[in-house]
């Protein structure tokens, strides 16, 4: 079982990532392992619910900031997988300087 963001986005009754995730976090319990995300954008100028190519850096880091408070493991569903992966870690690495 995991978070998609994705979903969450094309789909919820107003509620935040972080309010769903803690939602989410609490049914987990230590022999599950970390939460797990499923991480991916609607591509731009599409069809809602279509994904996107690339990964948008503005919004991850939005997701990312807004949910920095709880610890979870983050898959990328995004159709150019290692240059969006690379682009990610980047990201998140200019964020804790």
């Amino acid at each position: 079982m995991l978070f998609d963001t994705f979903h969450h986005h094309c789909l919820n009754n107003g509620e935040s990532a972080l309010e769903t995730l803690t939602l989410a976090k609490k049914t987990w319990q230590k022999k599950d392992g970390l939460l797990m995300i499923d991480y991916s954008n609607q591509k731009p100028n599409s069809k809602k619910g279509t994904h996107a190519e690339h990964i948008n850096l503005k919004h991850f880091k939005q997701f990312i900031n807004e949910t920095k408070r709880i610890d979870f493991d983050i898959m990328l569903e995004i159709k150019d997988k290692e240059r969006s992966a690379l682009n990610a870690i980047k990201l998140i690495k200019e964020m804790r300087n």
